[in-house]
């Protein structure tokens, strides 16, 4: 056996090589894929027996030939081998759920752009349709005409002018990721796509990215090529050459430069291990998330191909197919085509991502990573690394191999490549009762090596939504090289639903082998049908949109329109729910904004139609009527998130209540219930009676007496609504009344101990003298307090609310004579519906009393800006004295002074909390510049309306939660357009310091 090796091999090495040496190689004794093919047909015409196209890779050296032919010839490719794992692993069936040694991992969303198609969509769409996405090499990477080699193998020259190659790669929209135009032209074009595709995959994940600042979120992701960097360094005059040129062009900064963007604090590495990267970068992600070092994952990968030399080296070796297509398993097969691409996966722990109602495309059920070793060369695959790469897998799976119904192959498209593969499979699945299908996406997009992996996992996620298989290109004739038949296997050629391929949720293994022999699979499988979506809420849809300029702003709104519409024509309107819940819950959110508020579908798809076109901007002060049959777009501008002053509450006074007030807020809101719940147990033990029963009745009478406590109930659940929706105030101004609700809200004050204050308020007002009345006059306080002269010692000045508008507060008869006097000289003049006189003379009696009440609760200073309409200034430690709510009931109301000073302060947006609009409209008559908008209409409509405020105070830079906002998630998000990037060319040419 030994003599008929040694001559077999040795009248087929090439001239020129080293001695026969039976330890080396045959990779080293100079046999190529074409003198092993020759090998093969020697050994069978001297043995009488042939070999498989494995054994050399098995088998690398003469020596360990000699000994694997003279041992007992292994069972044929057909026999039936051991289960995929040993048998110490517990067995189970697909169904039977993954053993303990792999947590189940979800993949929730994923990006792509790969030859042909600039998003993943249109990359299925491209597989289904049977598209062959090879094209002939671009003019702006090198000039094919020059470079293509008129015979295989041509010294200097690339064996084909085809490839597979994206679009507009030069393009970039640096301002998004915060980069000045000369760094992001010396940012290698494979970060910037690691970057838009990072972005995007969480958004079609339903995840805005900025909400994972300080989250455990890992980052990995696989480059091979460093194309840009060659260039820079054959072009640019090295003294151009700065830290941009480095950062841009290390492969650690591609990843490193996400987690920074978005704060991200998990683990992060660039990996390099060529074919296999991708794989490899989801294995470690997976891992990642067994370990807690991460709770989600972006992984992927990326190639660019922007010069020549590594095609050039890739065809001397024989690798490059002349066509530049990837003919998998084919009797043709000559070589694979080189390509491009990029992608991410958005990774989570399964019951994670059951627990969040994430959208689950795939579920990474098993993997394992490995390595070929000593094969024949090192760039040859190991048949038997690749058999134990498999039997792993399957074991940290816990399924066997035959409940495995496709493997989506490496398949590039070399014959021996394939012959290697396609053997080792054959051992795995070998006996198998039903066919395994063989698939390799290659064929469509061409050989994406290090972003390889991310064609075949987005095929296999597709498939899955699809409900089928697509076909493979290019195969005609299975290579003789290649035995399926005793697995059986199945090559399709055209799609094939899964309902003839899998018996159940089909289960796929996906292979990724690297040319330095790392090697990589992981097994997939369909998810489990979506439960149904909760029943929607009654109430109006918000669609807010934001972009970091107009343009980006009113580009987004198109897409948006056009993708509701859609919605609305396939599903109806529980889709456009789910669309306008992922819009406001999924996305990233900028300086440029707009809302879209709408009572249902077709109004709102209206509602975005006119906000992409432009829609004037309709005043958000008053909540919409949502009987309109188009959406209401409340604003479409730049939010004022950056002025110094932050947000402002304010807190309606006296004489702002209605029947019916809070009813449905209180049934809808258990963060205000709750607030109202405690309001109303200190009522009931002040003054025995049920403020909830009052609030919900149709007693006008009774809700009169019980006003005080009520006014303050309302605001506080809305105080602790807008905190719990992540809007909370820097500066905090009450009305009269409404400041006792501004005094918990600025921490003056614990709710309870507010609650028994105003419910003795009220008992003591109830005993004061009267009968009292309360009445506005049009006229300034000089003009007024004469009007008041004839009658001051019945009548005060109350409040001094704005330059013509001053309240005027005391005896019946006297207020009467006022209101008279008033309307003679032609002013207008009107009472009030408050049957007390609150801050005037006829308080005086019951201020001693009251102050001792108030005494008797701790009182704290305010631990945010309080601006008191008592002494129209900043307070501190005053408040925190009872005396202070003394005056505080007495004393004149300068709220138009305060109103002025709180101005002074410049904050971005000023939200009244109260029963309905009454101090914004203080805000238009003062004409100030100040955006205010009213948390509830009066109407009874509570949830439109604050949905409404909400959308406003989001417009104007309120960082609201929407998901507090909406609830829990009623359904997966929904797979929205996403962001429409403003690339421009950036390249190192363009900028100064070229040669």
């Amino acid at each position: 056996m030994a003599r008929q090796v040694r001559e077999a091999v040795s009248a087929l090495m090439p001239a020129g090589s080293a001695a026969f040496d039976a330890d080396r190689t045959l990779g080293d004794l100079g046999f190529d894929s074409l003198a092993l093919g020759e090998l093969r047909s020697a050994l069978k015409a001297r043995l009488g027996r042939g070999v498989d196209a494995s054994f050399f890779f098995k088998h690398p050296t003469p020596a360990a030939m000699i000994t694997a032919l003279d041992a007992v010839p292994a069972a044929p490719p057909a026999a039936p081998r051991g289960v995929a794992e040993p048998a110490s692993h517990p067995q189970q069936t697909a169904s039977g759920g993954p053993s303990p040694a792999w947590e189940p991992i979800a993949i929730i969303g994923h990006s792509l752009r790969a030859p042909g198609a600039a998003d993943a969509d249109r990359f299925f769409a491209n597989l289904m349709e049977g598209r062959d996405c090879i094209e002939r090499v671009p003019a702006d990477r090198w000039d094919a005409d020059e470079l293509t080699a008129d015979e295989p193998g041509t010294l200097g020259r690339i064996d084909t002018d085809q490839g597979g190659f994206l679009d507009g790669i030069d393009l970039f929209d640096p301002a998004f990721f915060r980069l000045s135009r000369r760094e992001a032209a010396r940012l290698d074009p494979q970060h910037r796509l690691l970057l838009e595709t990072a972005w995007e995959a969480l958004e079609r994940a339903g995840i805005d990215p900025h909400g994972l600042a300080g989250s455990r979120t890992a980052v990995f992701a696989a480059q091979f090529q460093r194309d840009y960097e060659m260039l820079q360094v054959r072009t640019v005059d090295r003294r151009s050459l700065s830290l941009p040129h480095s950062t841009g062009s290390a492969p650690s900064t591609a990843v490193g430069r996400i987690s920074y963007l978005l704060d991200l604090r998990g683990p992060c590495f660039s990996i390099e291990a060529a074919c296999a990267g991708t794989l490899v970068a989801l294995h470690a992600g997976c891992r990642a998330l067994h370990t807690g070092d991460a709770d989600c994952v972006l992984a992927g990968g990326v190639n660019a191909i922007l010069i020549p030399e590594t095609s050039i080296a890739f065809s001397q070796a024989g690798m490059i197919a002349r066509d530049g297509r990837c003919r998998h398993l084919d009797a043709a097969a000559g070589g694979y085509g080189r390509s491009e691409g990029v992608g991410m996966f958005v990774l989570k722990r399964l019951r994670d991502a059951e627990a969040d109602r994430d959208r689950i495309e795939g579920i990474i059920i098993g993997g394992a990573t490995g390595q070929d070793g000593a094969s024949n060369g090192i760039v040859a695959p190991n048949g038997t690394a690749q058999e134990d790469l498999l039997r792993r897998a399957l074991a940290s799976a816990g399924i066997a191999a035959a409940a495995v119904d496709m493997i989506e192959m490496h398949g590039t498209g070399t014959r021996l490549g394939d012959a290697v593969e396609a053997a080792a499979i054959a051992r795995i699945h070998a006996g198998r009762g039903r066919p395994l299908v063989l698939g390799s996406v290659k064929t469509h997009v061409g050989h994406m090596e290090s972003a390889a992996g991310v064609a075949s996992v987005a095929k296999i996620l597709g498939a899955f939504a699809a409900g089928a298989v697509p076909g493979n290109l290019h195969f005609a004739t299975l290579s003789p090289e290649i035995d399926l038949a005793g697995i059986p296997a199945l090559v399709p050629t055209a799609p094939l639903p899964w309902a003839e391929a899998a018996a159940g949720r089909p289960v796929v293994g996906i292979s990724g082998f690297g040319f330095n022999g790392s090697i990589a699979h992981l097994i997939l499988q369909a998810p489990e049908p979506p439960l149904p979506a909760d029943p929607a809420e009654a109430g109006p849809m918000v669609y807010p949109l934001s972009g970091p300029t107009e343009a980006a702003l009113a580009a987004l709104a198109q897409r948006h329109a056009a993708a509701v519409t859609a919605g609305m024509s396939e599903a109806g309107a529980a889709e456009v729910g789910r669309l306008a819940d992922t819009a406001a819950t999924g996305r990233g959110r900028f300086r440029h904004r707009l809302a879209v508020v709408a009572a249902g579908p077709e109004a709102l798809a209206a509602g975005l139609r006119d906000a992409a076109a432009g829609a004037a901007d309709r005043p958000p002060a008053e909540p919409p009527a949502f009987e309109l049959t188009r959406g209401a777009v409340l604003r479409r501008g730049a939010a004022a998130a950056d002025r110094d002053g932050g947000i402002a509450f304010l807190f309606t006074g006296q004489g702002s209540h209605e029947i019916g007030m809070a009813r449905e807020l209180y049934a809808a809101e258990p963060v205000a219930r709750r607030a109202i719940d405690t309001v109303d147990a200190a009522v009931a033990a002040v003054l025995g009676r049920s403020l909830v029963e009052v609030l919900h009745g149709d007693d006008a009478e009774a809700l009169d007496q019980l006003a005080q406590p009520a006014i303050l109930a309302v605001e506080a659940a809305l105080d602790a609504l807008w905190r719990s929706w992540g809007v909370r105030p820097a500066r905090i101004l009450g009305h009269s009344l409404g400041e006792f609700a501004a005094a918990v809200s600025a921490g003056i004050l614990e709710l309870g101990d507010a609650a028994r204050i105003v419910a003795h308020r009220a008992r003591l007002v109830a005993q004061a003298p009267g009968p009292g009345a309360m009445a506005v006059i049009e006229g300034d306080a000089a003009w007024v307090g004469a009007l008041i002269g004839p009658v001051a010692d019945e009548v005060s000045v109350a409040a001094l609310n704005g330059p013509l508008q001053t309240v005027v507060s005391g005896r019946v008869g006297g207020v009467t004579a006022v209101i008279e006097a008033a309307k003679a000289a032609g002013r207008r003049a009107h009472r009030t519906p408050i049957t007390h006189a609150f801050h005037s003379l006829l308080m005086e009696p019951i201020l001693d009393a009251f102050e001792a009440e108030v005494g008797r609760v701790p009182l704290a200073r305010p631990a945010v800006p309080f601006l008191s309409s008592v002494t129209a200034d900043w307070a501190d430690a005053e408040v925190a004295r009872p005396g202070y709510w003394r005056r505080h009931l007495r004393d004149t109301v300068r709220f138009r002074e305060a109103l002025a000073r709180l101005a002074e302060a410049g904050p971005s947006l000023a939200i009244e909390l109260g029963p309905r609009p009454v101090l914004v409209r203080q805000f238009a008559a003062e004409g100030l510049s100040i955006p205010a908008v009213s948390s509830l209409a009066g109407d009874g409509a509570d949830v439109a309306s604050l949905r409404a405020a909400a959308a406003a105070a989001y417009c104007h830079g309120a960082a609201v939660d929407w998901r507090a906002v909406l609830g829990p998630r009623r359904a997966p998000p929904a797979v929205l357009p996403t962001y429409p990037f403003q690339r421009t060319r950036c390249w190192f040419t363009d900028t100064p310091g070229r040669r």
